[in-house]
């Protein structure tokens, strides 16, 4: 039964708006504690987008779930691979492919309400992250690797993700470690915000605003057309990480 409810509650999502969600299995009590194993987000080719070993949550409203509308208690994430890729001949990654399939104007339902998934807590262990581009003769443009930390009063609703990041951890492509990296982060169509940001490795520590503005077929030329204003205070940088890129 709780395998039959998993794959009934993600060909809903599916069918509602294009996505691609697989759980392979879902362990449920009867306190409302629930554990999902093996999850996996396919992008628009198939490939995976995010694979997430286990997942350990509790439902603060299971049938809402059917609705579309996902709200849980605090979530910990083990084991988890992110992949952001842009193919070939393309020009937007898949992550905005997939976050662009639950704004409600292109959703199959247009009279469905959005999406909504709201955690108040996700502490992640062990995360993978990788950002590649098939475009370019160089594919890999960033990988972290042992990322762990907290993300506070996260969601998603329709195309705007929020996340007050707290404490990440994470050693960088390019050698660097970061201890700390803690902002208030902000998505939507228009803009991302990176306020009240702390980022601090062995010998530097950054302190400030990044405000990023666009509009959306802008980010198809990042570079060139979206704009950046940022603000610094208080900061020290050491110029001695091993091989850092500067850009």
């Amino acid at each position: 039964m709780q395998t039959k409810l998993a794959k009934y509650t993600t060909n809903s999502l599916n069918e509602d708006f294009g996505t691609d969600l697989l759980i392979q299995k879902v362990d449920l009590s009867f306190l409302g504690t629930v554990q999902l194993k093996g999850i996996e987000i396919r992008d628009h080719h198939q490939d995976t987008l995010i694979f997430v070993n286990r997942l350990s949550t509790s439902l603060l409203n299971a049938k809402k779930i059917l609705d579309g509308a996902v709200k849980l208690k605090s979530i910990s994430l083990e084991d988890a691979h992110f992949h952001m890729k842009t193919y070939q001949g393309e020009q937007e990654d898949n992550l905005s492919v997939f976050i662009n399939s639950f704004d409600t104007d292109i959703s199959r339902d247009s009279l469905r309400s959005p999406f909504v998934l709201e955690t108040s807590n996700i502490y992640f262990n062990n995360l993978n992250y990788k950002l590649t581009n098939a475009n370019d003769k160089k594919s890999l443009k960033y990988s972290a690797s042992k990322i762990g930390g907290n993300l506070q009063n996260f969601s998603i609703i329709g195309p705007n993700v929020n996340a007050n990041i707290r404490g990440l951890y994470f050693t960088e492509s390019n050698g660097l470690q970061v201890t700390n990296l803690t902002t208030n982060f902000r998505y939507s169509l228009s803009g991302m915000d990176f306020k009240q940001t702390t980022l601090q490795t062995r010998n530097s520590k950054i302190l400030g605003d990044v405000f990023f503005r666009y509009d959306r077929e802008d980010l198809k030329d990042f570079n060139n057309k979206v704009k950046i204003k940022a603000t610094f205070k208080n900061s020290s940088f050491s110029v001695l990480a091993p091989k850092m890129n500067y850009f």
